[in-house]
């Protein structure tokens, strides 16, 4: 596995992962795009076969940015979801609100 790089981009440091994530280091953000939530439901519904197992390693992926970084913050940019809310977004709701901490 490959380390994040860093970039410096007007005294900010953006920490390019090769897990398809960008973290902010000043702003303690971590940035993701196409996360495309409901992706395996939808295909599945077609008659595409994708293994389930596809979103929960998206998942996984995504809360080892999190923890890897110590993000504080969570920005999806593009193409959040893939389709009508499914159980697959039930579940990335439920996890998200694992995640919510209080800020003091």
């Amino acid at each position: 596995m490959h380390n994040p790089v860093p970039h410096i981009i007007h005294h900010h440091t953006f920490w390019v992962s090769p897990e398809r994530a960008l973290f902010w280091e000043e702003e303690n953000t971590l940035i993701v795009a196409d996360v495309h939530i409901g992706k395996t439901g939808h295909f599945r519904k077609e008659g595409i076969p994708v293994p389930q197992d596809v979103y929960k390693a998206d998942l996984q992926r995504l809360m080892a940015q999190v923890y890897l970084f110590k993000t504080e913050r969570l920005i999806i940019v593009g193409d959040f979801s893939h389709s009508r809310a499914n159980k697959e977004m039930e579940l990335f709701l439920k996890w998200r609100k694992d995640f919510c901490r209080p800020a003091y």
